[in-house]
């Protein structure tokens, strides 16, 4: 027994994805970690395609948004959409690095954008055009003003509503008599 106070705990699918030897299973070299999460199972300690099951639905939490006005959220943003889109072993931070350089999430997510964009799968994160198109709406629109309607089509619609299976006059009759005092002779009047 360990006297630490650490908890054993299971490696999830991210760590799992991270930590893959790419020299031993090669044919998980071009999968990116959506595409994991979508197509394969984890079983007997390796990656498995699931041939003729339907893709799984990713939901991504934290629901990053491409706010530029928020720097540290757009950051984020641009790390999980390449984290999600671009295969990679062992550290993310590799993914920011073009030509051996750190070059930072929001500019290494740009020259995706000029280099290989077209080819992403579409995942369940916000994208730059939804955030622009939300401002195109009116935030409060103003009801319309309802049409008043004339008296004659009124008075069909209350003679309509006298018909045969028609239980709303009975409760205006009876509103009426209970108000007026005189539901008791009402009620003998309309006893079945």
């Amino acid at each position: 027994m360990h006297d630490d106070d650490t908890a054993h705990t299971e490696m999830n699918w991210i760590d799992r994805y991270e930590r893959q030897n790419i020299g031993v299973d090669t044919e998980l070299s071009d999968v990116s970690l959506l595409q994991i999460f979508r197509r394969y199972n984890y079983t007997d300690g390796k990656f498995v395609k699931r041939p003729r099951a339907r893709p799984r639905v990713v939901i991504v939490w934290p629901g990053y948004i491409p706010d530029k006005s928020d720097p540290a959220m757009y950051e984020n943003w641009c790390r999980a959409k390449l984290q999600l889109h671009h295969p990679y072993t062992g550290d993310v931070e590799s993914l920011q690095r073009v030509d051996g350089e750190d070059i930072g999430w929001s500019a290494a997510y740009a020259n995706c954008i000029a280099t290989c964009y077209a080819s992403h799968d579409d995942d369940p994160l916000a994208n730059e055009e939804d955030l622009d198109d939300e401002g195109d709406e009116e935030e409060f629109e103003e009801p319309e003003e309802e049409e008043e309607i004339p008296r004659e089509i009124r008075d069909w619609h209350e003679l309509a509503n006298r018909g045969p299976r028609t239980r709303l006059i009975q409760v205006f009759e009876i509103k009426n008599a209970v108000n007026s005092g005189s539901f008791s002779a009402w009620k003998t009047r309309h006893r079945s």
